[in-house]
């Protein structure tokens, strides 16, 4: 492999030496057919030996981690933490993890090899646009690999810009898992410490500010690589992401936090407006990137028992299919989300849908405000509980704020229990009233006054909730 000179400290994946190779590899890896929807994959061109007692996915892990394998049921722990966090924080959110480098060569986490996952998702996916997207990730995970194994990470980061798909519409994007509201981003870097450890953080960005505001995800995108030297102009989603970055260090002293600074600058020149994760802020508004990764670990850490709770239900479900395994994460995830959204003001409304959120909003202003008796705010909550609970959430395709008091998080807690244990024939209706919205979940209008009158929506902004 040519060396990255100090003249150029930004390369192309493509323009290093071994990625024609690497590609043939990664094609040898994926080689095989579509059936029903499922691929059949062949394992080609192994370093060494494979360690067949390791789990190869979520299901086996389930069942290793029953037998008491700690290594599994790690591998579970992380499963259910990127999830839930994808699932609720779409963007100013950072994450971290660590691999772990096999004797063969390969590259893993929690015994799981990160071409697996890659490879798993090829023979789940129906969607033909993912499945080439997969297949993309496959050939970024061998070239990991062999940046990795050949030392070339040592001095340099791989980058990688994951965007919504720009060959889906709002509705199909939607419709796959990806968070249109606000078009999150996907920024990650890989890179090896000086202690030899080998870290992976992702950080998510806003590539529009709502529904209804300019997009520039890809712009924004191609600006920030135009400043690196790179050109990315002829280039779509899918393009972007099948050209990663190995970039000095020297360049990017904050790794993730490095490039999304970046980001916003180009963003800024892009659209007009001061940005900080992809999010319009205030010129005044102080940029803290390492605050903002400090706030991230804060609220992982606040969830563990969470967490905890369901790696616990998951382990004893008892899974026939890696399939069936990963809807039971997703169906467990996805109701620890909506007994969060209410107390979590961190999570963005809209993670349920945009007709969910106005629900969200305003179970979360009779929270904040003592205008109703106990009992009405009971039984308003428990209405809204169960409407909050038809929401759809989704990880990405292919935590606690704690700034409620015990006593309301108790009347929140009490009213999800009797939603829980209430007549769905139930048909009470939601009183009418006022509140003021932080967001509106359609135009994002800070501050709305809304009115919520005969169970539709009305806010001083002009939207309404259909």
């Amino acid at each position: 492999m040519s060396p990255i000179s100090p003249e150029g400290l930004v390369v192309e994946a493509r323009d290093i030496e071994a990625d024609a190779q690497l590609q043939r590899r990664a094609s040898g890896l994926i080689g095989g057919l579509v059936t029903n929807n499922e691929f059949e994959v062949e394992q080609v061109d192994v370093v060494g030996d494979v360690q067949s007692n390791v789990p190869r996915n979520l299901s086996e892990a389930l069942e290793a981690a029953r037998d008491g394998d700690e290594v599994a049921l790690e591998m579970v722990r992380s499963n259910v933490t990127t999830d839930y966090f994808e699932r609720a924080y779409k963007s100013g959110f950072v994450s971290e993890v660590t691999l772990s480098r096999r004797p063969n060569g390969d590259i893993e986490q929690y015994g799981q090899s990160i071409e697996d996952v890659h490879m798993n998702s090829l023979r789940f996916l129906g969607n033909e646009k993912l499945i080439d997207r997969a297949k993309v990730e496959t050939l970024n995970s061998v070239r990991d690999r062999h940046y990795v194994n050949s030392g070339l990470l040592k001095d340099n980061a791989r980058v990688t810009f994951s965007l919504v798909h720009d060959q889906m519409d709002d509705e199909e994007a939607s419709e796959v898992g990806f968070f249109v509201h606000t078009r999150s981003i996907s920024i990650q870097v890989m890179t090896e410490r000086e202690d030899g450890e080998i870290i992976v953080q992702s950080a998510f960005v806003a590539g529009r500010e709502n529904l209804s505001s300019e997009i520039f995800d890809r712009s924004a995108v191609i600006r920030l690589a135009e400043k690196l030297g790179v050109d990315y102009s002829d280039c779509g989603s899918e393009d972007i992401l099948g050209r990663p970055l190995v970039v000095n260090k020297s360049m990017i002293p904050n790794l993730s936090l490095s490039i999304v600074e970046m980001f916003d600058v180009a963003a800024t020149e892009v659209t007009g407006r001061d940005k900080f994760f992809g999010r319009d802020t205030d010129s005044d508004h102080d940029k803290d990137y390492l605050e903002k990764m400090k706030e991230s670990q804060k609220l992982t850490s606040s969830m563990k028992e969470n967490i905890d709770s369901v790696v616990s239900e998951l382990v004893n479900f008892r899974a026939d299919t890696p399939l069936q395994a990963t809807e039971k994460l997703a169906e467990l995830n996805d109701k620890l989300l909506k007994e969060r959204i209410v107390v979590d003001e961190s999570i963005d409304a809209r993670v349920l849908g945009v007709e969910t959120a106005y629900h969200v909003n305003h179970a979360r202003a009779i929270l904040s405000s003592n205008v109703l008796a106990r009992e009405q705010q009971h039984r308003q909550l428990q209405i809204l509980q169960r409407k909050i609970n038809l929401g759809n959430s989704s990880s990405c395709p292919g935590g606690a704020g704690g700034n409620k008091t015990d006593e309301l998080s108790d009347i929140f807690d009490l009213a999800s229990t009797l939603v829980d244990n209430q007549d769905e024939s139930d048909s009470e209706s939601l009183e009418d009233c006022e509140f003021v919205s932080k967001e509106c979940p359609k135009c994002g209008e800070k501050n709305v006054k809304t009115e919520c009158k005969d169970g539709v929506y009305y806010g001083a902004c002009g939207c309404a909730s259909e």
